[in-house]
Order: C-alpha cells, then sequence, then structure tokens
C-alpha cells in the first residue's frame, strides 16, 4: 500500500512538472520584435483602427496554460456559469496608444492592445463595441480610474479571496458570470456608466454567435449598450 501511494505521489509529481514546463514554455515562447504588431492592411490591423475607449474585450482562455491557482480560476468561472468567455478587458488610450487594460491574476495590467492579442493564448479574444462613444469627461474618469487601479498592486479582482466572497453573495453560477468582469464594472461605474447595484454579467455581454456577427444593440446595464462585435482571435477554427 505504501509502495502504491509513493508511486502514485511520483507519477503525480512528475504530470505536474511536465503541466508546469509547458505552461513555462508556451507563456515564455512569444512573438518578438514587428511579430508583436498586426501586419499592415490585414483584417486585424484594419478593424483595431475603428476601437473606442470603453470598448469591451472579452477572453476565451485556454485554462491548461495556467499555472494551478490561474487554471483553477479559469476553469472555475466557465463551469460555474456555462459561458465561454472568462475573462474581460476594457480599451484605454495610453500616451496616444490603444491599449486593454485588465485585472491579471497578480494586478491590474494596461498593455498594447496589438501586442496583447497576438501574444494571447486565448482560444478566442473578442471586442464587444460601445452602441454610444464615451464622452470626453467619461475618458478623462476612465483614464483616471484606470491608473489609480494600476497604482495598487496584488488587489486582483480575480484573486482566490474575491472569488470566494463572490461565491457567498452569488452562489457558483453567478460568481463565474460577474467576477470575470468586476473589473470592467469598476471602471464603467468610475466613468458614470453603471451604478453601484450594478454588475458587468459575462452571460448578457457575450456575442451571440460567431464572426462577423451580433450587430444588435444589447443594454447590459444603465448607461451601457453594446453594440457591434469584432472577431480578431478565433484558435479554434
Amino acid at each position: 500500500m505504501a509502495l502504491q501511494a509513493k508511486l502514485g505521489a511520483g507519477i503525480l509529481t512528475a504530470a505536474g512538472l511536465v503541466w508546469a514546463g509547458v505552461v513555462y514554455r508556451e507563456r515564455h515562447d512569444l512573438p518578438v520584435g514587428r511579430r508583436r504588431q498586426f501586419s499592415p492592411g490585414s483584417a486585424d490591423d484594419v478593424m483595431s483602427g475603428s476601437l473606442k475607449e470603453g470598448d469591451l474585450v472579452l477572453f476565451s482562455r485556454n485554462c491548461a496554460l495556467y499555472y494551478p491557482c490561474g487554471a483553477a480560476a479559469c476553469l472555475g468561472a466557465k463551469a460555474a456559469s456555462g459561458q465561454e468567455y472568462d475573462h474581460a478587458g476594457i480599451i484605454v488610450r495610453r500616451r496616444g496608444e490603444t491599449c486593454i487594460a485588465e485585472a491579471a491574476f497578480g494586478a491590474v495590467r494596461v498593455r498594447p492592445f496589438e501586442e496583447r492579442v497576438v501574444c494571447s493564448r486565448a482560444y478566442n479574444v473578442v471586442v464587444r463595441q460601445l452602441a454610444k462613444p464615451l464622452t470626453p469627461e467619461q475618458r478623462a474618469e476612465l483614464r483616471r480610474a484606470t491608473a489609480d487601479a494600476e497604482e495598487r498592486p496584488g488587489r486582483s479582482s480575480e484573486s482566490p479571496i474575491a472569488w470566494a466572497a463572490a461565491v457567498v453573495r452569488h452562489g457558483p453560477a453567478g460568481a463565474g458570470c460577474t467576477v470575470p468582469g468586476e473589473f470592467v464594472t469598476s471602471l464603467y461605474r468610475a466613468a458614470g456608466m453603471m451604478t453601484e447595484d450594478e454588475s458587468l454579467d459575462m452571460a448578457s455581454a457575450g456575442p451571440s454567435f460567431m464572426a462577423g456577427g451580433d450587430r444588435t444593440v444589447r443594454k447590459v446595464a444603465s448607461g451601457v449598450e453594446l453594440a457591434g462585435t469584432l472577431w480578431f482571435r478565433d484558435r479554434t477554427a
């Protein structure tokens, strides 16, 4: 019995090391230089030119390409909510560049849009455009709230503590729908587009069908209306 336990532990340890090695390779073997940008004149390049601040970015992540805590959060969101999309970010402008602001597992990060999409290992990356552009005041509040969140490392809405609190408040399915969008919710609230009682629900924010689709204006909160769907990456095709 002891021998079987040791053998089982050894197999699990070896499998864990192999998994960690694959994750490390996939997450560090990234494009460099010009390969981090869209090809000039490509569909991605053309569509990215129409992005506006406040547009919603949704990710359907490959849970196997995360270390244990990240994989658990990714799998938990998909399983609990039944939704394909388990992570969300928002378009912001920084020093004249179009970027994605998002709550990573450790902290808020703001990265150039092209680089973030090209280097992503997600199955799908989707942009839901706002039906109405933000006002100058709303854009200013959005940038201010993003910068403030970025300066507070370690306070991610996807932390285990945040997940546990959401499960207590909303149940597993509710947590799976709301936790991935909590950071975006905080920014929309700062811009005056959502009330304190409203949250971005991933089920209502996700596109209804694939490539080219969903041009129906959908109101997901008091001041948030999502219109077009732009598909930048579809690795499942």
